[in-house]
């Protein structure tokens, strides 16, 4: 997917040399580290099934904040390995304005990156996470950003899908 890259670890805390020996190396609140000489890495932005995103200075140029998800490589089934090169695929030959902007791979002894364009306040979901119930007017502006962001076969599912049921009313004290 990409050629071999130098991760260096600064900051408080405990962290690798050059090179990211450690390949997972635990990093504390205020330690940043440099991935390929230009990324600064900092805050953990989220985790999932395939690894954690962090929030990411460039100082290579071009974005200021990136958003870079680490995806752990060592005991990565063929199968699992497939399924992330499939991704890097989708991600590469996307190019839409509803859609995150892929940017590099890097590749190191023991991880992806995947360096995407930062979205200042995350996905849906995260908002959703951290803030609850939406007001209708807000719910509004992101609803009709949706069938922007999907492909033109899967509008049709969208807009024929019946709205949930309304939530059942209290119980009485």
């Amino acid at each position: 997917l990409s050629r071999e890259h130098s991760v260096a670890f600064s900051g408080t805390g405990t962290g690798t040399g050059a090179g990211g020996a450690s390949g997972g190396a635990e990093r504390g609140r205020g330690k940043t580290w440099l991935l390929d000489s230009k990324y600064v890495l900092g805050e953990e932005l989220g985790r999932g099934s395939s690894g954690k995103v962090y929030r990411a200075l460039n100082q290579g140029g071009g974005s200021q904040f990136v958003a870079i998800k680490e995806i752990p490589l060592v005991g990565m089934s063929a199968a699992a390995a497939r399924a992330v090169e499939s991704e890097v695929e989708l991600l590469r030959n996307l190019s839409h304005p509803q859609i995150i902007r892929f940017h590099e791979t890097i590749r190191t002894e023991h991880h992806l990156y995947l360096v995407l364009e930062y979205v200042e306040n995350g996905s849906l979901a995260s908002i959703l996470k951290t803030f609850g119930r939406l007001p209708e007017h807000m719910l509004i502006v992101y609803m009709r950003q949706v069938p922007r962001g999907t492909p033109p076969r899967h509008r049709r599912v969208l807009m024929l899908s019946p709205p949930p049921p309304p939530p059942p009313p209290p119980l009485p004290p």
